[in-house]
């Protein structure tokens, strides 16, 4: 959570310096980007953050790369054909 916390921190400094007229495009594009990412699912790994802080904390959340690695363990285990 606190890496999603640091990370829109960063965003937020960031906007001050454009130009006023970027910053509100970038505030317009900001809603459909986020569903896209979660269409896409790739906002999984920040949703699993959120999860891990409220359901498990004072237990270290898995690191991105072992998040994305798990995922894909689970993803392909078990696999199962028609023919």
């Amino acid at each position: 959570m606190q890496r999603v916390q640091t990370a829109m921190r960063r965003a937020q400094t960031a906007m001050r310096w454009l130009p006023a007229t970027t910053r509100k495009l970038a505030r317009q594009l900001a809603g459909p980007w986020r569903g896209l990412r979660a269409l896409a699912g790739e906002d999984a790994y920040e949703r699993y953050l959120r999860h891990a802080a409220t359901q498990h904390p004072g237990e270290p959340p898995l690191t991105r790369r072992d998040f994305w690695r798990d995922a894909e363990r689970r993803k392909w285990d078990g696999v199962s054909r028609c023919c």
